[in-house]
């Protein structure tokens, strides 16, 4: 699902927290039965455990770990549920004096700016491909990088329809949605109850008007060059707009939810869903014989426009872990294991997800639609951007920005008002003013 704004105001409390109470002890959950020697340095790390397979191999790469390390004890801490959200998750740690010595950060660039992450070191930065730099230096290591959002469609309602083919123009995906409609079926699902999953289709829209043809368009924006009334943002926002006029939309869209829209196309009521990876374990839990196949749509000019560029997020360790040489050490020695062939080729293909090392190695994916993800990633001829929310530093989106426009786009996709037009020139208000500083 597309990453949603950064809670500024709760990593401020952690991190104002940490300054007044100094809690670095790494107090975390032991996992292994092995108690450490006295001799043993300890590191607690805490990573988001929301993917329970991922999760799964994340701890036996720490067990094996702390098995060939009788020196050094990781306490592997998954984020637990009930949380509402992982930065919750980092906060009520905080809360009880267990804030860990390295961690996965979603959002790291409060922390970057509060000056608790340290520099990563050179050690590891020479294990990755493009690690990503935050005002020149690397302060992260990325875990994997994400496949792409694409297009999953049920083929027996492609067939039904009589379309043999997968769309080149999106003239010929608007041919498509015309042809399913004739056929009784509705074209898309969108699961337009969660907001958030109007940003499957923003995105992509954003990416094809600003991002593909302008990484920096953001941090232009704020400089005010460009703004979101330009023709060509508002062309790109009308054609998506047109996909619910012409009602190629299911029309229950606003009352779906995210895994409503999930088994409407396994189960043959909707031929096209437009999603992330994460939604191909839901589509065969609920149909284990759902005939689904998967393409990027392209837009206007006939791109294959996908996320899939450098990231911020990852792995980070804590400014006073790394002002101690043992723990560094340790820290060092764990992503060594951790980013070496056999472990992370194990993690990426738990994750659905790609490589970030130099190795760039590649898994045999359990499933074929995981096959055709990766190729759509690696298409030479596709242009990789990232989502508005995932640029960092002068590159960054205001802070709200996004979940106030996908509010705004669900009230205008359902009502005609605002206008798209109207819309956009709101976004350039809205923009200008959480970018202003006094």
């Amino acid at each position: 699902m597309p990453a949603k704004n950064r809670p500024l105001q709760a990593v401020m409390m952690i991190l104002i927290s940490m300054v007044l109470t100094s809690c670095y002890a790494g107090n975390g959950t032991e996992y292994s039965d092995a108690a450490p020697s006295a001799e043993a340095v300890s590191l607690s790390f805490v990573y988001s455990g929301g993917d329970p397979d991922r999760s799964q191999v994340m701890q036996e790469i720490a067990d094996a770990f702390n098995a060939d390390h009788p020196d050094i004890r990781i306490q592997a801490i998954p984020s637990s549920a009930g949380v509402s959200s992982y930065e919750d998750y980092l906060q009520n740690l905080n809360a009880v004096g267990e804030f860990p010595d390295f961690l996965e950060l979603k959002d790291p660039e409060p922390y970057i700016k509060a000056g608790f992450i340290a520099p990563m070191p050179d050690e590891i930065i020479d294990l990755l491909d493009h690690p990503a730099r935050f005002n020149g230096s690397v302060y992260t290591a990325q875990l994997a990088s994400s496949l792409p959002y694409a297009i999953y469609y049920n083929k027996d309602v492609f067939q039904q329809a009589g379309i043999a083919e997968e769309p080149a123009t999106w003239s010929e995906f608007l041919d498509i949605c015309a042809r399913i409609k004739a056929a009784g079926i509705s074209p898309i699902v969108v699961g337009g109850r969660e907001v958030w999953h109007l940003g499957y289709w923003s995105n992509f829209f954003f990416g094809t008007s600003m991002y593909a043809d302008n990484p920096n368009w953001n941090r232009d924006a704020a400089a005010k060059q460009v703004q979101f009334a330009d023709a060509g943002i508002v062309r790109a926002l009308s054609d998506m707009e047109e996909l619910w006029v012409k009602k190629y939309v299911n029309p229950g869209w606003l009352y779906t939810t995210d895994s409503d829209s999930a088994t409407e196309l396994a189960n043959g009521r909707a031929g096209m869903l437009y999603t992330g990876p994460e939604a191909l374990k839901t589509i065969y839990r609920i149909n284990p014989d759902a005939n689904i196949g998967i393409f990027a749509p392209p837009d206007r000019k006939g791109r294959i426009v996908i996320n899939g560029s450098e990231r911020l997020q990852g792995f980070a360790l804590t400014s006073e872990a790394g002002k101690d040489p043992r723990k560094r050490s340790a820290f060092i020695a764990f992503m060594k294991l951790f980013y070496s062939p056999e472990p992370y080729k194990r993690y990426i293909q738990a994750g659905h997800a790609l490589s970030v090392t130099k190795d760039n190695m590649e898994y045999e994916a359990v499933n074929p639609l995981v096959e055709e993800l990766i190729a759509i990633s690696q298409n030479p001829h596709a242009v990789k951007v990232q989502l508005m929310q995932q640029y960092w530093a002068s590159n960054a989106a205001p802070e709200g920005f996004l979940d106030w426009f996908l509010g705004m786009m669900q009230y205008t996709l359902a009502t005609g008002r605002p206008t798209v037009e109207q819309l956009l020139q709101q976004a350039d208000e809205q923009w200008a003013k959480r970018n202003y500083k006094d």
